[in-house]
């Protein structure tokens, strides 16, 4: 899935109405993801955030994480080294 870079909402808003469910339940993943990473009110606190995908096997195996997606979208490090499980939901009007 790719999202051409765009100068106006109207065009961008267009071309996720074209998307599928899963990829633009994907796509706000990402955002979130990106979100939680660059912005202060948030990073401050957080030392990593992985998608369900990237999660590295040591982390894996700690947690007893299977590699099979169960909801879990993110998993954030938490700057006190404490992981925390976070479950985005997009909810559609």
């Amino acid at each position: 899935m790719s999202i051409p870079i765009n100068d106006n909402w109207s065009d961008f808003q267009s071309h996720i109405s074209t998307l599928t469910s899963y990829d633009t339940g994907k796509l706000f993943e990402k955002y979130a993801e990106l979100l939680l990473k660059t912005d202060p009110r948030y990073n401050k606190n957080i030392s990593e955030v992985w998608h369900f995908d990237d999660i590295p096997n040591d982390l894996r195996k700690k947690f007893q994480l299977t590699t099979i997606d169960h909801g879990i979208d993110l998993l954030m490090l938490e700057k006190i080294i404490e992981i925390i499980q976070s479950l985005i939901v997009l909810l559609r009007r």
